[in-house]
């Protein structure tokens, strides 16, 4: 079973995700997982909302597609550092065969991670 480490929601403001109006607020959620045998998994999800925050109009592993709907997210070093780490590291120790693989995030990398989560 796996334990959370760190949760944190980043806020990109609204952006024009559903129609052409910039109504649809833009969150990542960066969580760090340490599992029973003490290895730490890192995971991102994106959200785009309804104009009311009271649904989301896309949601899950759809930071590319963020990007790609809404090029001023480019320009944000926060968003294209939660990029890069998810683009490298996202879920580092989901393994689709039995041999126990699990892929160890580098240092610089984890340090990173740590200074988004602000933990030590």
């Amino acid at each position: 079973m796996s334990k959370e480490i760190a949760k944190k929601v980043f806020y990109f403001g609204k952006h024009a995700v559903a129609s052409n109006r910039r109504i649809n607020l833009v969150t990542l959620t960066v969580t760090l997982t340490e599992d029973d045998g003490g290895r730490l998994e890192f995971s991102v999800q994106g959200d785009a909302w309804n104009n009311l925050q009271t649904d989301i109009v896309w949601g899950g592993q759809c930071i590319d597609t963020m990007m790609e709907q809404c090029p001023e997210l480019r320009d944000d070093k926060t968003y294209m550092l939660i990029h890069d780490l998810w683009k490298k590291h996202h879920l580092n120790g989901v393994y689709g065969d039995n041999r126990g693989f699990h892929h160890v995030i580098p240092d610089e990398d984890m340090a990173e991670i740590k200074k988004l989560l602000c933990i030590k």
